[in-house]
This record gives C-alpha cells, sequence and structure tokens, in this order.
C-alpha cells in the first residue's frame, strides 16, 4: 500500500516521460494504477490535463499523484529504473496505518546517521508537497493522507529526543534541524485544522476574533493523564519536549518558537470550544486543548533559554496558568520546579531559595517534592564550588538544612509520601559540596584572598592545620547518616514476608562506593597528615565491611581508587618512613584484589605504583631511592605480565624514582642510568615516557649533588 503522496511522485515522472518502471508487486497493483491514471485523465482539471502547456510540470505532477492516491491504495514496492540503469526504492520509509486517529508501529529505538539524513530529505519533501496540495485545494482525502504521514515523521524523529536519545548517534545540530523540521509539519497540520473551523464558522456567519479569549465560555481544563492517545496535542507536546531538550545556546529561539506551537493550538483550541457539541467536526475539544505537559515544556524551554526575557516569559505563562478561565490546563509542582530550574541555571540562588520557601508555605496549593530540594541544593553548589566573590562557607549549611527539611517533611508522611523521598543524589549533592570545601579553603588561603564572607572569620585570620579538615569531617558525618538511614530502613521491613508491603524506607538511601570515594579523598587531601591518612584507612575498612555485610553488592565494592586514595593520604602524610610503607602496603593488596582482574573498572594503573614511588621520593633516606626502584621493577613486571597498558610506566614513574635518588650518595649516577632508560623506553615505542623539562631538571640536580658537574652541564646542552 502507499504509505504517502510521494511513493506516487517517485512514480510518475517516469510515466510522464515514458521511462522504464519494474513493479515488485502483483499484476493487479500495475492494473490499478493505469485505472486511477485513466480516471484522472477524463476527470481532472484544465491544469492537470495541458501538462506541457501549462510549462508547470511540477505543481501539475502533484495534482496528478494526488489523484492516483485517491484511486489505488494497493501498491506495496517498487523500483523506478531511470534511463541510466540506476533505480529507487519507494514504498518501505512510511509506516502508518489508515484509521482515524493512526497508531504508529514501533520501530527501532535508536537511529543511523544514514537513517537521520534520509529522514531529513523525506520531511523536506513532504514540507513541499504541502505546500502545493495546499495551495491547490486538493481533496480531504489527499490532506488525511498528507497529515498521517506527517504524523509519522513527528514520531520518527521523536526518537532523538525520547527516552533513549542518550543511544542516539546525531548530534546537537541534526537534533535542532529535526526539531525544526517536525515544527513546521506541525503548524501545518494546524493550519489544516484551523481551515476547517474557518470553514465552519463562514458557513454559519460567526466572527472569531473576539478579543476575550476564553471568557463567556464553558470552562474546559485538561486533566494530568489525559493526552495518552496519538491526537493534534501529543504530536504538538513532542515537539514542544523536541525544543526543551534542545541546548538553549544553541537554538536561541527555541523556547520562543515552542510557545508559538501552545499560542496556536490554544487559539485553535479556542474556536472549537464554540462550536456546539452537536455540530459535527472532525476533532473534539479534547484532540487540542493543551495538557499540563505542554504548559511543562514549554516552560522547560524557557528555564533553558539563555535569553534575557526568559524570566518574564516563564512566569507570565506560570501566572496565567494560575488564573482560572486563561488556559487549558492548571499548573503543578513540574511547572514551579521548571521555575526554579531557571533561576538555579542563571545563578540567582535567592530567587530560588526564595520561591522554594514560597512553595513551602501552609497556604500554598502546590507543595514542593524532593527534586524541587534538589534543585535549590544544586544551585547553592554550583555557586560554591564556582570561584568568585558570592562564594560563601555557609553555602553546605545552607544545602544541609534543606535536606534536612526534606527529610523530615518525608518522616511526618511515615515514608509513604514518595514525591518527599530523597535519594543518595540528594545526599552526594550535600557530601561533594563539604568534600570540596578544605580544598577550596586552600586555594583562597594560598591567594590571600580575605574578601569572602567565610563561615567564620578565625579560619582565615588564624587558620592552621587545626582548622583544615573540616569540610572532610562534615562530609563524613553526612555519610554516617546515609548509612544510619540505610540502616534504619532494614530495620523497618524486617519479618515482612510480602514484598510489596515492604515500606519506602528500604529504598531511600542508596549508599554506594562513589560516597566513600569522595570522603576519603577529602581526608586525602585535607591536609591533616598521618591523622587523615588513618582516618582514609578506616573509611575504606567501614567499606569492605558494608561490602561483606552486604553479601557481595557490587555498588558497595571497593575499587582500585579506594585505595589509591589512601596511598595518596599516606605520601601525603609527612617524612617518616612508616607512611611510606604504609602506603606500600595498601599496593600489595591492591596488587593481589585487582591486578588479574579481567573487568575492566578493576584495572590497575600506573597510578597507585606513581603514588607509591611519590611517597618514597618525599623521604629522606639512603633507602628512598632504593625502595622507589623496586616499585618501578614491579610495575614493569607486572605490565609484562598481564599485557594491560595501563601498567606501562610513563615519565612521573621514571621522574619520581629520580627524585628519590636526589640525596642519595650515588644518586648522580643512578638518575643518569634512569633517564637513559627512559630515551630507550620512548625509542621503543612508550610515548609517555618521553623525557620533560622536569625529568631533566632532576636529573640535573642529582648530578650537581653528587659532584657530577660535567654530566650536569652536558644534560642542559640536551635540554637546550
Amino acid at each position: 500500500m502507499f504509505r504517502s503522496s510521494r511513493q506516487v511522485y517517485s512514480i510518475l515522472p517516469a510515466i510522464l516521460q515514458n521511462r522504464r518502471v519494474v513493479f515488485e508487486s502483483s499484476r493487479r497493483d500495475v492494473m490499478c494504477l493505469r485505472e486511477g491514471w485513466q480516471i484522472m485523465q477524463s476527470t481532472s482539471s484544465a491544469t492537470s490535463l495541458s501538462l506541457e502547456k501549462s510549462g508547470n510540470s511540477h505543481i501539475s505532477t502533484r495534482c496528478i499523484a494526488t489523484r492516483v492516491m485517491s484511486t489505488s491504495r494497493l501498491f506495496h514496492t517498487g523500483n523506478v529504473v531511470y534511463d541510466d540503469g540506476q533505480s529507487r526504492q519507494f514504498g518501505k520509509s512510511m509506516t502508518h496505518r489508515h484509521v482515524i486517529r493512526p497508531r504508529i508501529r514501533r520501530g527501532p529505538k535508536t537511529l543511523t546517521l544514514k537513517e537521520i539524513i534520509a529522514l531529513e530529505n523525506d520531511t523536506r519533501h513532504h514540507l513541499e508537497c504541502f505546500q502545493y496540495d495546499f495551495s491547490e485545494g486538493i481533496g480531504s482525502m489527499a490532506l488525511s493522507n498528507w497529515q498521517r504521514t506527517a504524523v509519522s515523521l513527528i514520531m520518527e524523529w521523536s526518537k532523538l529526543w525520547g527516552r533513549n536519545r542518550h543511544q542516539q548517534s546525531a548530534s546537537q545540530e541534526q537534533v535542532i534541524r529535526g526539531v525544526s523540521l517536525v515544527h513546521e509539519l506541525a503548524m501545518n497540520i494546524l493550519r489544516i485544522g484551523e481551515k476547517e473551523l474557518d470553514k465552519y464558522f463562514d458557513s454559519v456567519g460567526v466572527k472569531t476574533d473576539s478579543p476575550e479569549r476564553f471568557k463567556n465560555h464553558r470552562n474546559f481544563v485538561t486533566k494530568p493523564d489525559e493526552g495518552k492517545n496519538l491526537n493534534v496535542e501529543s504530536i504538538c507536546r513532542v515537539i514542544a519536549l523536541g525544543w526543551s531538550r534542545c541546548d538553549g545556546s544553541v537554538a536561541k529561539d527555541a523556547a520562543y518558537k515552542a510557545n508559538n506551537l501552545l499560542v496556536k493550538l490554544e487559539e485553535i483550541s479556542h474556536k472549537r470550544q464554540k462550536i456546539p457539541s452537536e455540530r459535527k467536526v472532525s476533532f473534539q475539544l479534547s484532540d487540542v486543548a493543551p495538557t499540563p505537559s505542554f504548559y511543562n515544556h514549554v516552560l522547560s524551554c524557557w528555564s533553558r533559554s539563555t535569553d534575557s526575557n526568559a524570566e518574564i516569559e516563564a512566569k507570565t505563562l506560570l501566572e496565567r496558568m494560575s488564573l482560572p478561565l486563561e488556559t487549558y490546563a492548571r499548573p503543578d509542582v513540574f511547572s514551579y520546579n521548571n521555575l526554579l530550574n531557571l533561576h538555579a541555571n542563571r545563578g540567582n540562588v535567592d530567587k530560588a531559595e526564595a520561591l522554594l520557601k514560597k512553595m513551602d508555605e501552609p497556604d500554598h496549593t502546590i507543595p514542593p517534592d524532593a527534586y524541587s530540594y534538589t534543585i535549590v541544593m544544586n544551585a547553592f553548589q554550583k555557586k560554591f564550588t564556582t570561584s568568585g566573590s558570592e562564594r560563601d562557607m555557609k553555602d553546605p549549611t545552607k544545602a544541609e538544612e534543606l535536606l534536612s527539611r526534606l527529610v523530615k517533611k518525608f518522616e511526618e508522611s511515615h515514608y509513604s509520601d514518595i514525591n518527599l523521598r530523597p535519594t543518595h543524589v540528594t545526599f552526594g549533592t550535600v557530601l561533594s559540596m563539604y568534600a570540596a570545601a578544605d580544598r577550596i579553603l586552600k586555594e583562597d588561603m594560598s591567594r590571600g584572598d580575605v574578601t569572602r564572607k567565610w563561615w567564620s572569620r578565625n579560619i582565615l585570620s588564624g587558620a592552621d592545620k587545626q582548622k583544615m579538615g573540616w569540610g572532610a569531617e562534615n562530609a563524613e558525618r553526612i555519610l554516617e547518616w546515609m548509612i544510619a538511614l540505610k540502616e534504619k530502613g532494614k530495620r523497618k521491613t524486617v519479618g515482612k514476608k510480602d514484598k510489596t508491603d515492604n515500606n519506602p524506607v528500604d529504598d531511600l538511601i542508596l549508599v554506594n562506593n562513589r560516597h566513600f570515594l569522595t570522603v576519603i579523598d577529602a581526608w586525602a587531601k585535607a591536609g591533616k597528615g598521618v591523622m587523615g591518612a588513618i582516618r582514609c584507612e578506616r573509611l575504606l575498612e567501614r567499606l569492605e565491611n558494608l561490602y561483606q555485610s552486604s553479601g557481595g553488592d557490587p555498588k558497595l565494592r571497593p575499587g582500585p581508587k579506594h585505595f589509591g586514595a589512601v596511598i595518596d593520604a599516606y605520601s601525603r602524610a609527612d617524612d617518616r618512613e612508616s607512611t611510606a610503607e604504609h602506603a606500600e602496603k595498601f599496593l600489595d593488596k591492591s596488587e593481589d584484589l585487582f591486578l588479574h582482574s579481567t573487568n575492566p573498572n578493576d584495572a590497575l594503573s600506573n597510578i597507585v605504583y606513581n603514588l607509591v614511588i611519590d611517597a618514597w621520593s618525599r623521604r629522606i633516606g639512603h633507602k628512598s631511592g632504593e625502595r622507589a626502584n623496586e616499585v618501578l621493577r614491579r610495575m614493569i613486571k607486572n605490565y609484562k605480565q598481564t599485557k594491560n597498558p595501563s601498567l606501562r610506566p610513563d615519565v612521573i614513574s621514571y621522574t619520581g624514582v629520580m627524585k628519590a635518588y636526589v640525596t642519595h650518595p650515588d644518586g648522580g649516577k643512578e638518575a643518569l642510568q634512569i633517564l637513559d632508560e627512559m630515551k630507550e623506553q620512548f625509542k621503543s615505542g612508550n610515548v609517555n615516557a618521553k623525557p620533560d623539562f622536569k625529568a631533566y631538571a632532576v636529573a640535573i640536580d642529582a648530578c650537581v649533588r653528587n659532584g657530577l658537574s660535567i654530566e650536569a652541564e652536558r644534560l642542559l646542552d640536551e635540554l637546550d
């Protein structure tokens, strides 16, 4: 069966130019085409009959195709063979059924690049067809066929911004072009419906340009669960969703186009609302009335937009939704969350916090949910981690206060309100803010920036090592809070046999190894010396115990990064040999667990070896160089044994060993040997082992300290 008039267009040029047509369908299909051609010739207009005289065969061909489309429905597939011997297949690109409300057949969830290009060409051609068909005033059947094909194209394009959008190979530019094309298709569909309404109003002599849009008419409000059927509103809503998924900095007019689509649909709904229910029209008011999801998609477009009027437009639309008899939908929590997102994306944390506070008031009809709190907490996190004068040490505390309010409200609901259930992402936001506090404090202290509003002026005025670690300590406290809530959920569900009767608190917090890694890394870089390294070791032991008690939950399994963070903490501790020995002890444990692992996520790399080498290079003593060199030889041996490219030594590995030999009695000779080995490795294909300026500087320093001035000058000449 022909899926659209385009399939007929591909045949007619061959017929008109006496080209050879090869059909893969039955003889009856060919006879049907001939019958349609004869009927069209006997009943067509003067324009269609005078192809050669009119001089506009392009338009006439499409008129002919429309008539043939109306008289023939039995074609399936075919090939048009041109004079040059090339053929083009038709009949398989469109998939829909001839029903009043077409239900699209589900195809592949992903589109290849070749399919996207073909889809773009089909859509452009279909838009060209509409310009001719609509101007020629063709019949209702042809328009119906055009609309069904347009719906198929729109639903096919929607795969690029649907649930599986992350699996698509399309670029952002292709998505924007696709949304723009289907936007034109939808506007043409609305134009067809509007023309039908105008024709009815002209027949009864009623004007529809009243300045009062919805007054003196029945109040029709769509419900959130409406719009599940495939109709005009759902098609336009899919396009509005596509505009909301486009990058606002690239598609600068996305919000305006989505808003124009909404306004156009409201106008058609207003006209349809004036028609009495007993009148026969091809669509009902429920088919075109915008649903709350449509309004929310438009608000989402404004929240992502970089336009200076985005905030004004979003507030205007939200206020219009709140007033009775103004729109076809009422605002919900998603509507306010879009406005919160707008403030958060623009860095207006105070406005976002004020709006959340307003939503939290008892007299507000729409209370916030867990996502509302998460948006504001993310805004605090973005402000805190971004350098600038607006950063404040109170930001993590404010975010924690919001988290406490959310958890309290969830507990007050007896863990029954799933919309208030915080997740591990909600807790992770506050945890990561505290984890970054010590690093931010050290950066500000190194710059001497005392103009920021910190939590305590004593941290800046009399800062010492006892003050450091404040962020890591609070991060560990949040982690313990998460573990306690998870244990509380387990106690709530003990003894319950029915799995469907589980308390939601059981899934309240999903503590994973990433949270532990964040806290361990925070203690490693907090500058607390041996005490910080010991805290890292305890946290790693706690993670191992949770992993065993959970029965081997992969989300709680310690990985090489956890051991690397502990090794890093001991390497930064101090100059005592015991800390370097502790670091090497955790390296031994890492090799036992992950050296021969087949999981790529658990594969060892040269990073942990480089950290141990760095730990020995920080120690003063004759054994430090030898111990660092032993670690290097272990890494080379394991690389040859496992063939793991991540274990191959690099310039950092060799430079760390040379640094450890600087204070050695024979450090100059050892450093020269290491440098020569680096050159040989680079020549043999190890591009990461090429000596850099720092490697030469360490080798020259070792030679000078051991009285090898001639060798030092030679290295200087090589460096030049």
